[in-house]
């Protein structure tokens, strides 16, 4: 909203910069005519607020009728969010399927476990991937922009009333500022969304691409998309965190008592003097500093919003150009598949199940905040917390182990493993036999070597190696079994 729009304004000469007043008196008996110091008017907020309440309520609509047609299968591979598919789906409806539809998405909310949790997030994404839709985020922000109208909509009665106050004036100014600003931003990104075109890539450089070259084009843009959507993802995060999940808490706990002392309490107090007076004086100026600084938090909080709504638009923007670009270069590189991981579908709920959802959404069950993902449990870092898991990474074993038939640990069989090599295992070495530990029960006596003969040396060299020791190289034969072997010794004879 301009400045010559704002209700009130007089020209630049008479802009109003609001100092919150001292406790002595009102602003309408400090001045004849406050509005034409100010732009502040009440009805004209409730009139803003009521006007974007209902455009926010349409798009809503909007935004879920093009969501009910979409679905995110879930891959064969997928191991984890089949898992969660399964704990979360619940029995009345049967076996669970392969997919997740919006009406489920939307469903899951009102449960608290990680399975929901999990299930959620991957639809969220698949929404935001290749094949999917902005309306999910849309939704989101919507829903932000609905919550701070009705929470500031409950603030002017609960803690103004009647504008009479330099405090009033400036919270109402800043009230409807971000009201102006919002439905300028609700119209924008309502334009956006139903007028969106397609960003068209030269149709000679996707003809002159190679395969290669268009695969590799792709996968860059696909970088780029993943990056646009972590920040669209970010800045809508960030807007329900301070706009849904806080705001009330802002309001209600601070802005609001803030405000009914300032006009309740402090304005009707009139110094008299003394320590007391003294100490009230001292008191009431430290609320009124404190007040100034919640209205320099909503200031702030304006502010805020403008550039994170600003921020998603253009992300919304190079999402919808990065989509076009892959699908585009899909005939000639990567071809684009029902069984990508994320990908979203176009599909119904069967009538079963939109009744089940809608009479769930109506009269919701309590979460079962018991049940987890098995994938993602939680406590494994603590002392003995699943005692009765055994850990990959090493453990204790406090009972035994029985083995079915072919079971193996480490390619062997404990049971009959013998150290001979025949089960795939390192075969023992001689070597590593502990002296005296092969005892004589252990030898097999049952059949007496034959003893060689025709022994007789074949051939000797005898040399002198310094400093003096005499060699021998000797060869020696015989005659008899040869697959034994024989200890000989050769001795010299003086």
């Amino acid at each position: 909203m301009s400045a010559d729009d704002k209700i009130g304004y007089q020209g630049p000469d008479l802009a109003w910069h609001p100092i919150d007043g001292s406790n002595n008196q009102a602003v309408k008996d400090r001045y004849r005519t406050p509005q034409q110091r100010s732009y502040a008017d009440t009805a004209q907020l409730d009139r803003l607020l009521t006007t974007l309440l209902n455009a926010t309520d349409r798009f809503r609509e909007e935004l879920e009728s093009e969501l009910l047609n979409y679905s995110m299968p879930i891959p064969r591979a997928d191991v984890r969010l089949a898992e969660a598919n399964s704990l979360e789906w619940p029995s009345e409806l049967g076996s669970s399927k392969p997919l997740i539809s919006y009406r489920y998405y939307r469903a899951l909310a009102t449960r608290t476990t990680t399975a929901a949790t999990y299930v959620r997030s991957r639809f969220q994404d698949a929404m935001r991937d290749l094949t999917g839709t902005v309306a999910l985020d849309l939704l989101d922000l919507v829903e932000v922009v609905a919550s701070e109208a009705l929470l500031i909509k409950d603030f002017i009665p609960t803690y103004i009333g009647d504008v009479d106050d330099t405090a009033e004036l400036r919270t109402v100014e800043l009230f409807q500022d971000w009201a102006s600003a919002a439905t300028n931003h609700l119209n924008a990104l309502y334009q956006l969304y139903t007028t969106r075109g397609i960003n068209v890539l030269p149709a000679g450089e996707i003809g002159a691409a190679t395969p290669a070259e268009a695969r590799q084009a792709q996968a860059t843009y696909k970088v780029k998309l993943n990056a646009t959507n972590k920040e669209l993802a970010d800045s809508v995060a960030y807007l329900k965190k301070n706009f849904t999940e806080h705001a009330d808490t802002f309001y209600g706990r601070f802005l609001g008592p803030a405000m009914q002392w300032r006009l309740a309490a402090g304005r009707s107090f009139h110094p008299q003097g003394g320590v007391i007076g003294a100490e009230m004086t001292t008191t009431n100026n430290s609320l009124d500093a404190n007040l100034s600084v919640l209205q320099a938090d909503q200031l702030r909080r304006n502010k805020i919003f403008d550039e994170k709504v600003a921020l998603i638009a253009a992300h919304i923007q190079r999402q919808d150009a990065f989509r076009d670009y892959i699908q585009q270069l899909a005939p000639v590189g990567k071809q684009i598949t029902s069984g990508m991981p994320d990908m979203a579908v176009l599909s119904q709920d069967a009538p079963e199940e939109i009744d089940y959802w809608e009479n769930l959404e109506s009269d919701p069950p309590p979460p079962a905040i018991f049940t987890s993902l098995h994938s993602a449990l939680g406590g494994l870092d603590i002392d003995d917390a699943h005692a009765q898991y055994l850990l990959r990474d090493g453990d204790e074993l406090t009972g035994n182990l029985q083995l079915d038939d072919g079971v193996l640990i480490d390619g062997m069989r404990p049971g009959t493993h013998q150290h001979t090599g025949g089960d795939g295992t390192q075969k023992i070495r001689g070597i590593d036999i502990e002296g005296g530990s092969v005892t004589t029960e252990i030898i097999d006596r049952t059949e007496v070597p034959p003893i060689p003969s025709q022994l007789r040396l074949v051939s000797q060299d005898i040399r002198m190696v310094p400093p003096g020791m005499t060699v021998v190289d000797a060869q020696i034969s015989w005659e008899g079994e040869t697959t034994l072997q024989y200890e000989v010794q050769s001795t010299v004879m003086h």
